[in-house]
């Protein structure tokens, strides 16, 4: 992947108050201008470690697709909701795909002596799905979507629908349904230690992309080696061997420094208005959990050495 250097400021960092968020990506809100953005928040100042009961989900504003994203924060579901997917059906309805309802299923951890900007938070109805006709909300509750884990959705411009789990997809002629279990089939099958997780796809003109974790448990690869998984498909229904690694762990910043993280996970898209790769969105870390925002390669660059893999 040809990237850009990475701004200093970027994805979601301390100034945002919201100092560990686990993955997201933004949306160009067409009444503003403005970048929203979704995240994974762990409330109580704690790490990843607590991601079962503290994750909850929030919103926050950026003037550039890759940040830095500090203004207009403010929680969306709370705990517990995890791996937040913000997507745009045909119809403009906005839909926030994640894991758990935002009902509270265990004791919430408080890792710090001081309060959490966002939490306690019990809105908004709980559902796996949420559904907004603005970025802004309010957001509702969007029954009848099955719950799938690590969902990433993609709607085609008929409204079919296709959600993607972890190692396969479901599809259905519309976002309300049917559902039916049948219609369902393997995207990334398991293979050894090589356990995919986190997808996330999109379509360019030659057909789709997939983009994936492929070191679930950190099973599959050490820490600082590059192991992101990047698959293709003609109709996002059958998906190629995968090439692995596709991104990874080496980032490289716009003052010429290079940092290489234990773990990238949790890889999202931003497309232009072209459907072109615009920013790449992913989560690092453990204790110190941040999400980076990275602009792909445009036309014109001509300082486009970052290359993410190894």
């Amino acid at each position: 992947m040809r990237l850009r250097r990475t701004k200093l400021q970027n994805g979601v960092g301390p100034s945002s108050g919201a100092n560990h968020t686990w993955g997201g990506h933004s949306m160009l809100d067409p009444d503003s201008g403005e970048w929203v953005g979704f995240f994974s928040y762990m409330a109580g100042g704690c790490d990843l470690g607590t991601w079962q009961s503290n994750s909850m989900i929030v919103s926050a504003v950026a003037d550039a697709p890759d940040g830095p994203y500090d203004q207009k924060v403010q929680p969306v579901t709370g705990p517990w909701s995890h791996n937040a997917m913000i997507s745009r059906h045909p119809n403009g309805t906005y839909f926030l795909f994640h894991i758990g309802d935002g009902t509270t299923k265990r004791g919430i951890a408080n890792c710090s002596s001081r309060p959490d900007p966002f939490y306690p938070f019990h809105e908004p109805p709980s559902c796996n799905t949420h559904a907004s006709d603005r970025l802004e909300g309010p957001w509702r509750p969007a029954p009848g979507i099955p719950a799938i884990n690590n969902p990433a959705p993609f709607f085609f411009d008929n409204g079919t629908t296709l959600i993607y789990g972890r190692t396969d997809v479901h599809w259905a002629p519309s976002i309300d349904g049917p559902w039916d279990p049948s219609h369902k089939r393997t995207t990334v099958p398991v293979s050894g230690k090589m356990v995919p997780e986190d997808p996330f796809v999109w379509r360019e003109p030659r057909g789709f992309h997939m983009l994936f974790n492929a070191n679930s448990g950190h099973s599959n690869c050490a820490a600082k080696t590059p192991c992101g998984g990047h698959a293709w498909s003609r109709d996002g229904l059958a998906w190629s061997v995968p090439t692995i690694p596709a991104f990874g762990t080496i980032v490289h910043y716009e003052d010429n420094s290079t940092r290489v993280y234990d773990y990238v996970e949790r890889p999202q898209i931003v497309q232009d208005t072209n459907g072109r790769p615009l920013t790449l969105f992913v989560g690092h870390g453990y204790s110190d959990i941040h999400t980076l925002a990275i602009m792909f390669c445009q036309e014109g660059d001509d300082d486009c050495v970052t290359m993410i893999q190894s």
